[in-house]
């Protein structure tokens, strides 16, 4: 995982459904080698710190910027 950068294509919605974007957005994640996450959603930056072991991942707290 460290490393690497993906680009968001659904998401679960925490209300037990997995929905896409909406159209003409985008957010990434970039999983740093430091074991930060870092990535944007929209017009707003997101960070937080990670870790892993075996299958599982561990994110947070998350901190964002409120661009909006």
């Amino acid at each position: 995982m460290a490393g690497s950068s993906w680009q968001v294509i659904s998401y679960n919605n925490g209300r037990e459904a997995v929905t896409s974007l909406i159209i003409g957005t985008e957010i990434t994640a970039n999983f740093g080698e430091d074991g930060q996450l870092t990535g944007n959603a929209s017009c707003n930056n997101y960070f937080a710190s990670y870790e892993t072991e075996g299958d599982s991942i561990s994110i947070g707290p998350v901190g964002a910027t409120e661009m909006f």
